[in-house]
């Protein structure tokens, strides 16, 4: 049953590559099942760039015919903490996990070397999903997300420039169109700043 359920939640949680036309967001009560099960088979860190205390009943995903996945899972209080946030100190915010895609960097796919891989037991044997912690940074009156992939040093930086539509949920998700023709994952944290993640197919 719980392996049908990881499959299940796997198929809901995607963010197609070749057209995003069909992406639409999850339902909040699978996301919810599926920040449960990926976090119980992640376990304990030991590598940690800092510690997660996140919100499993307000997280925000994605969904397309696609089976790949994107999945963000914010801390308690996360508007507060951006609003409170110091310059030159970073704050953890939130999960990020994707599923069949890596973030670019420098114009490349992310390796495996330098990602966090979480194995999960499914119908079909196993799938691989990369975990990122996520934290914030003031910049000036503005600030950026810190990604963290596997290790306490950073994978990349997102700029962050504000948001001018009224967020409901302390993060969401919304996949488009790249400068690239490529797809990117743009973040809305905290009410307060918008980001873009361009991504590209894991390896």
């Amino acid at each position: 049953m719980k392996s049908r359920l990881i499959t299940f939640i796997f198929a809901s949680l995607s963010l197609t590559m070749a057209t995003l036309a069909d992406v639409s967001r999850t339902s909040l009560d699978d996301a919810q099942k599926a920040t449960l099960l990926l976090n119980n088979a992640m376990g304990e860190i030991a590598d940690a760039p800092f510690r997660l205390e996140v919100n499993a009943f307000k997280p925000c995903a994605l969904r397309s015919d696609d089976n790949t996945g994107a999945l963000a899972v914010p801390v308690y209080s996360l508007k507060h903490k951006i609003e409170s946030a110091r310059p030159r100190t970073p704050i953890p915010v939130a999960q990020l996990w994707l599923h069949k895609v890596v973030p670019v960097i420098d114009g490349k796919p992310a390796g495996k070397e330098s990602l966090r891989l979480v194995k999960v037991k499914t119908n079909d044997g196993e799938a691989e999903v990369s975990m990122y912690h996520v934290a914030f940074q003031r910049v000036g009156k503005g600030g950026k997300l810190i990604l963290y992939g596997k290790g306490e040093k950073p994978l990349l930086e997102i700029a962050l420039k504000p948001l001018n539509v009224p967020q409901e949920t302390p993060i969401d998700l919304e996949a488009r169109k790249g400068e690239n023709g490529g797809p990117k994952l743009v973040l809305y944290v905290g009410d307060k700043y918008e980001g873009d993640l361009p991504l590209a197919h894991a390896d």
